[in-house]
């Protein structure tokens, strides 16, 4: 079941056909139509969902993720970056907005519901495949934003087109500077890993290309380590599948799965020599990896394409603060400011003219504790815990750290503009006593080399929401309460009457699926309750749960086309599975969807619980909706090692 360049220990080696781009038809020649219908439909919202909905939009998207996949792991991957390249072109968006899919799940790709971020600038709006659920205390504000204030103008600036052009032939030079300092830092990183293998042990190699393997899927060998045995070896073959080797799946499980790597290798270093290899060796894998990094930054900061989506937003601000204990607090306060959007070199270049876009901005409340703030494009609420914080709003999601309304740095990605670092900085011009006086701004700077940090801020961002809205319905409770204490005897005369939710959701208790070797069964007819609480931990709980729903259909759909294909063919047969690759899938695909609906199963019980007025706390929500996450990251990832093995042998995934 298992690729292999070489072995690790004395575990076997069992080759496999690596899959082949040209044993299928060419995804853009198949799909060329649907590139035409999608720069046609891209200048409406409302021909755009159409389009969604009724093309092959979703396959297209679904192919491209997997090249996307591919070169993560395998930059210089030429088939691979031959298809997001030739798609690119066939589309007219940049390259960088087809390599984001690695970031978008799934489910949200098959429904259509995810979009270039060039064409949610197009359109000027968002769509949902990035966004953070909202919370109703949110909701409630952006709907306040919208009704406040006008929408996002465009203004036209004097010898702003003659800027971009000049910025547009600066950007062509510093690519070609990128393309001479580039290759020479990656020589040198190979030289040294050279180095650092020759010294190492054969579980640190394998560790170091599985770390490699594993970098799509957005798991830690720690989630991997949690894993049930069949989804760790699933996991662990498509990350030895990309990375280039791979051994015994068995064996990998036990070093994979064991705190101390060393006591799980037949060859573990013992004796002073050994250690000080073993220390040597890492020392310089790290100076590699530094290196290797820096030649990736350079790339990245060099490369033109990335620059045709590099944009700049300064927020100007003046705000009216008071101090309240140290100064290093920053005080509390309210502002008033203006967004200056420019454009990306891209936009300039379809539209054939640069337009600075005008966001106003009312920050309501601003200090230690947190903040709100009301804009155009909607709402932004902020939880502070000292000197980090955690922001989430309509249009973006980012972290922050720095002296509330002094100085600070952000981190985070805009739903249309795409991954962002901000520094942001006030200065006093006058003290008034009571209040004092600051102005300043914001640079937010959007570049595509800042993916790796959306994925960790938007996380964060999903937990501010939930603190606020358990802070929210919190202050409601307390309301209602008081509110109550004048009618409690009628309350109490009718809770009697009436049986407790958890009364009725004992009438159905849960039952165990059997496996899905005959039809699925009814996943409605588990403990899901019938409609789901009030919280922003059951609406992000609603989006993980459709998220898992799409992945068991998809293992439905994947165990139907292998047993179609062996109901035509004999096993290890031309152009067929080989019986090892059969059995490893199909045990794969009976035992995955009892643990995700194990995982559905305790969210539904949860919610269940706060239902009947038992709320569970945030950190334990926040546990399961992770553990349900991580179980179709798993299967996400698997999935596209599975589905390309298939469409190697002549069938679509």
């Amino acid at each position: 079941m298992i690729l292999a360049h070489r072995s690790v220990g004395n575990a076997p080696i069992h080759p496999a056909p690596e899959p082949s781009e040209k044993a299928s038809t060419d995804p853009m020649a198949r799909y060329a139509e649907t590139c035409r219908a999608f720069r046609t439909a891209r200048n409406s919202m409302e021909a755009f969902q159409h389009f969604a909905e009724t093309s092959d939009y979703p396959a297209l998207m679904l192919a491209l993720r997997t090249a996307a996949v591919k070169l993560a792991v395998r930059p210089h991957d030429k088939a691979a970056a031959s298809l997001i390249a030739r798609a690119a072109l066939a589309l007219d968006i940049p390259e960088p907005d087809l390599l984001a899919l690695t970031r978008v799940s799934a489910d949200m790709i098959a429904s259509g519901a995810w979009r270039p971020r060039s064409v949610n600038l197009d359109l000027s709006t968002i769509d949902a495949s990035a966004k953070v659920e909202e919370a109703g205390f949110q909701a409630d504000l952006n709907r306040w934003s919208h009704q406040l204030f006008p929408k996002t103008g465009c203004t036209t600036v004097p010898g702003l087109d003659t800027v971009y052009r000049a910025f547009g032939q600066g950007v062509h030079e510093l690519g070609t500077a990128g393309q001479l300092i580039a290759p020479g830092l990656e020589v040198l990183a190979a030289r040294v890993r050279g180095w650092s293998d020759a010294l190492a042990a054969d579980t640190q190699k394998l560790l170091r290309a599985l770390r490699a393997g594993l970098k799509p899927s957005h798991l830690s060998q720690r989630d991997v380590a949690k894993l049930p045995p069949e989804t760790q070896k699933q996991v662990l073959a498509t990350a030895a599948w990309l990375s280039g080797f791979a051994s015994d799946a068995d064996k990998l499980v036990d070093v994979f799965r064991n705190a101390n790597e060393h006591a799980a290798s037949a060859q573990s270093p013992s004796g002073l020599f050994e250690k000080a290899k073993e220390h040597l060796s890492s020392g310089f894998f790290g100076l590699s990896k530094f290196l290797e990094s820096a030649a990736s930054v350079v790339r990245s900061g060099t490369d033109e394409k990335n620059w045709d989506t590099f944009s700049i937003h300064y927020l100007l601000l003046a705000m009216g603060l008071r101090s309240f204990g140290h100064p290093a607090l920053g005080g509390a306060g309210t502002g008033l400011g203006v967004t200056f959007m420019f454009p990306t070199l891209e936009q300039f270049r379809r539209e054939g003219r640069a337009q600075l876009r005008l966001v106003p901005n009312a920050w309501l409340i601003e200090g230690a504790p947190g903040g709100i703030s009301l804009t155009s494009r909607g709402s932004e609420i902020r939880q502070r815990l000292m000197w980090v914080s955690a922001q989430v709003a309509e249009y973006e999601h980012h972290v922050t750290g720095g002296i509330p309304n002094m100085i600070s740095m952000d981190f985070g990605e805009d739903y249309s503009y795409g991954p962002l670092i901000a520094f942001y900085s006030l200065i006093p011009i006058h003290n008034g006593g009571f209040l004092e006086f600051k102005v300043g701004g914001e640079t937010r700077i959007f570049h595509p080399a800042f993916g790796p940090i959306s994925l960790p801020t938007h996380h964060a961002a999903e937990w501010v929401t939930m603190v606020y809205d358990r802070l929210q319905q919190k202050a409601h409770r307390k309301q209602e309460s008081r509110a109550k204490k004048s009618t409690q005897p009628a309350q109490k005369q009718l809770t009697q009457k009436q049986p407790t939710q958890k009364q009725l959701t004992q009438k159905q208790p849960a039952q165990e699926p059997k496996g899905l070797d005959a039809a699925a069964p009814d996943r409605a007819k588990a403990t899901a309750p019938v409609a789901w609480p009030p919280g922003q931990d059951w609406r992000l709980a609603q989006k993980k749960i459709a998220r898992s729903g799409h992945a068991l259909e998809t293992i439905e759909r994947r165990k139907a086309e292998i047993a179609a294909r062996s109901a035509r063919t004999e096993p290890d047969a031309p152009g067929q599975l080989s019986s090892t690759e059969r059995q490893e899938f199909e045990r794969y695909l009976s035992e995955a969807p009892i643990k995700i609906r194990a995982r559905e199963r305790a969210i539904y019980r949860l919610a269940d619980r706060a239902r009947a007025g038992d709320q569970p706390g945030i950190i334990e929500a926040r546990r399961a909706l992770r553990a349900l996450e991580k179980e179709v990251l798993a299967f996400e990832f698997a999935d596209v090692r599975i589905a390309e093995r298939l469409r190697a042998l002549g069938r679509d995934p």
